[in-house]
């Protein structure tokens, strides 16, 4: 078994749902909206505030906060184990689905809340899946961008920061967005990530890239 990882508090975290050897997890929009639908129960449940997501074909990214330090852990357990059961269940087939429980790299900063954020609503775009992010149902560009209702994302700090009201914050977000990230800012969120572990030893699974 892996160190166990420590999480703290209140600090947002940039984790990402791996599929076990380049796996297809999410095959068509059923699959995408039984995901979704887990994680936000569980989130609920374990008290954790989801900001950004985005669902891909092999993986999922998120940008949230945990309020507690056991709700992380057992919320994206619990989401893991429930849509394996699902997956497998629906598409007939059996063994592991995901690549461990989860990877997580820590915001130290706004400036790196923001840039996840751009990396998190761009990333269909990047993998050439869409030519715009409005473009693609299963982030959460929507509700940032052009202020789509829902009842469990919630906004972090930083978007609320870019303006005053919703609209300005709506424009900012879309003029945020618009623009690629540099490719400096996307080597640097590509680097090994490591998360807080109650042990010191380094651990080749730690150099997995966080991003694909």
């Amino acid at each position: 078994m892996s160190p166990r990882r420590v999480v703290i508090p209140d600090v947002t975290l940039h984790a990402r749902h791996r599929a076990n050897d380049h796996l297809d997890v999410f095959i068509d929009d059923e699959d995408r909206s039984q995901y979704l639908e887990l994680l936000r129960n569980a989130c609920r449940e374990h008290a954790i505030d989801v900001h950004n997501y985005t669902l891909m074909r092999t993986h999922s990214h998120v940008l949230l906060t945990p309020r507690t330090v056991e709700g992380l852990p057992q919320a994206m357990h619990d989401v893991g184990q429930a849509y394996s059961r699902y997956f497998n269940r629906k598409h007939e087939r059996g063994g592991t689905l995901w690549h461990g429980p989860y990877d997580a790299k820590e915001v130290p900063d706004e400036e790196y809340a923001l840039i996840c954020m751009r990396y998190i609503e761009q990333n269909s775009v990047r993998a050439n899946i869409v030519a715009r992010p409005e473009e693609y149902e299963w982030s959460s560009y929507a509700i940032h961008a052009c202020g789509k209702p829902s009842d469990w994302i919630v906004p972090h700090a930083v978007y609320n920061a870019l303006g005053k009201t919703p609209g300005e914050r709506q424009a900012a977000f879309r003029a945020v967005c618009g623009e690629p990230l540099p490719q400096t800012q996307i080597r640097g969120l590509r680097e090994p990530f490591c998360c807080r572990r109650r042990s010191n030893t380094p651990r080749s699974a730690d150099l997995a890239m966080m991003l694909d």
